[in-house]
Formats: structure tokens, sequence, C-alpha cells
């Protein structure tokens, strides 16, 4: 597992190249829908938790349709809440993203979302087309997934890059080929 051997330019523009194409949403770029969850998170950061509301937003920026959505909707707003909760006052990687994953309708990828924008500095995006992207299987695991998010935080260090910008490069590098972030 390794990050592809490319210069801070070429992140920086593969970024830009991500903010510019369309989400999910018809006429909203990926730049848009970007700010528009970061801005959520403002609050959730605030707040210390998610609201079922903020669940259901993550599903349909992680992924189009409604499967996700069904899934997630079979959380009760307690479960969100305090789950949510835990998971960012949890002071060990395994309990933070293990608490997350108790929730319907939250896998690795998933995890690895609200993780990535609860503490953007510290946590990368699991995706399966990245992963094809540095020479992993999309087969993920606790150890995959910390192994993966210190080779993203050196990456990020050492092309002096916020690991936002990091993760829209990876996800251009990788192409936009498949319907999922």
């Amino acid at each position: 597992m390794r990050i592809p051997d490319i210069t801070r330019d070429e992140t920086l523009d593969l970024a830009r190249r991500y903010c510019e194409l369309e989400s999910y949403e018809a006429g909203v770029s990926n730049g848009e829908a970007d700010a528009e969850i970061e801005r959520r998170f403002q609050a959730i950061r605030a707040r210390g938790l998610l609201l079922p509301e903020d669940l259901r937003h993550i599903a349909r920026w992680k992924y189009p349709g409604q499967a996700l959505l069904n899934l997630v909707e079979k959380n009760t707003p307690v479960d969100v809440m305090e789950i949510s909760q835990a998971s960012f006052s949890a002071t060990t990687e395994r309990l933070r993203v293990g608490a997350l994953l108790a929730l319907h309708g939250v896998g690795w990828p998933m995890a690895s979302v609200i993780l990535h924008f609860a503490f953007p500095d510290r946590y990368p995006m699991l995706d399966k087309r990245v992963m094809r992207v540095i020479g992993a299987p999309a087969a993920y695991s606790f150890d995959r997934w910390v192994e993966y998010a210190d080779l993203c935080r050196e990456a990020s260090r050492r092309l002096d890059v916020s690991m936002r910008v990091l993760d829209r490069a990876l996800w251009t590098l990788a192409g936009s080929d498949q319907p999922d972030r």
C-alpha cells in the first residue's frame, strides 16, 4: 500500500478537478456538496454528536440512491446521538471507529466519512477506487484503516496539503467510474 508519486501541484490540480465535477445531485458540483457537508460538520463538532438528519445527509453525500438511507433510518435518534457522542469523545482510534460501526448502515466507508469531517486533519476516507490506486484491496479492517490513515497523514505532511485536498486528489486520480465517493 502506497500513495502514488504525485507532486504538490499535481495534488492541488487533481483536488481542483474533483471540486468541478458534478456531484450526485444534478446541477451541484462536488465542491458545492463538500461545502455543504463541511458547514453541517461545523455544527456537529460544536454539538459533539450527530443528529439523525446529519446521518441521513452524510448517507446521501456518500452514496446515491435509497438503499443506504433505508438502513440509516433503522437507527433510533437516541442511538445516533449516543453512539456518535461516544465515538467523537473516544480517546482510542479503535473505539472511535468501532462505535460508529454499531449504527445501521455505517460500514467502514461511511464511518471513515464521518470521522474525516469530524476530525478533518486526522482521518482520510476509505473508498474502493482509492484502494485500487494505492494497491490495497477494499477488504476493510481496523488494521487496514489505521495503516491507510497513517499513510495519508504522512502524505498530507509531505505534500503540505490538507487531508481533504489529498482525499479529493486521490479520488480524482482513481477516476469516477463508479457511483460511490
